[in-house]
């Protein structure tokens, strides 16, 4: 995940057992948010919500395509 200048990297396993992680950031003023999903053996979605948990953005990857959100946001928690 990069916000503005700053970098932020997050590894895991995604797996049937394991379908969803979540990740809250918080940002103080409006920045360019790019979020990431690559290197699958299967498929995926990466997805953004807004505080109230109701989806902003969403793309989905493959093993043969990766998948990528970026979007200027504005101030507050994600």
């Amino acid at each position: 995940m990069t916000v503005h200048s700053h970098s932020r990297s997050f590894a895991g396993l995604l797996s049937s057992l394991n379908g969803s992680d979540f990740y809250q950031f918080t940002l103080t003023t409006t920045q360019v948010v790019d979020l990431n999903l690559q290197a699958l053996f299967g498929t995926a979605s990466v997805v953004l919500l807004n505080a109230s948990g109701g989806t902003l953005f969403s793309a989905t990857a493959s093993s043969t395509a990766d998948a990528a959100i970026a979007e200027n946001l504005g101030a507050g928690s994600y």
